[in-house]
């Protein structure tokens, strides 16, 4: 069972970095004409809403968003039936609020062999929203040859410089989207593909 430090910095990590990629696109933080970009500010492509593709990966040095890398049987913008329908039920489930006096949205994780995926349920539309997915473990392969487990040269060779880089983890920010590299002793410990909410 994990300790509840340990699954709160899970809840809170892709929130705060949905958070800022929200704030950044709001205040005019891209101006590609909804054309993602990759880290090297050359436009990769978008679709025509002005969102990220759902596309196969990309060519290395030129991951445009998060869409970049997802493999999972299931969208960015999944419904947590959809998901249930595509994983099974999850192994373990918490959900969260950020303060506990408020009666705003919750984040609900739900955690699958290698996978920790989170929702925002609770919002005032009514709607629960897929906001991210953590990969744990190497065995889940994901797009462009990002892999946990990988050296973090390896990564930064595919993704290019970050808009955040520390030592504890790596960030891409992108129009509707953010990757982060959780980073462990020079390693990729944990890859976080995120969504802005809609």
């Amino acid at each position: 069972m994990r300790s509840t430090d340990v699954v709160r910095r899970r809840c809170i990590a892709p929130l705060v970095a949905l958070l800022v990629a929200i704030a950044i696109g709001g205040c005019g933080g891209d101006r590609s004409g909804g054309a993602a970009r990759p880290a090297g500010g050359e436009p990769a492509g978008g679709d025509s809403a002005g969102s990220d593709a759902e596309a196969g990966p990309a060519p290395l040095g030129q991951v445009g968003s998060a869409a970049d890398l997802w493999v999972f049987p299931f969208t960015m913008a999944a419904a947590r039936d959809e998901v249930r329908d595509a994983l099974g039920e999850p192994i373990g489930s918490e959900t969260r609020r950020e303060d506990a006096r408020s009666s705003g949205p919750e984040a609900l994780t739900w955690e699958y062999p290698g996978l920790i995926v989170t929702f925002l349920v609770g919002t005032s539309d009514g709607d629960d929203y897929l906001i991210s997915v953590r990969v744990t473990d190497p065995s889940v392969t994901l797009g462009s040859g990002i892999a946990v487990g990988m050296p973090v040269d390896d990564a930064l060779a595919i993704l290019g410089d970050p808009q955040v880089n520390d030592d504890r983890s790596l960030v891409y920010f992108y129009r509707a989207s953010t990757i982060e590299i959780v980073v462990d002793a020079g390693r990729v410990a944990a890859v976080v593909l995120a969504r802005a909410l809609p």
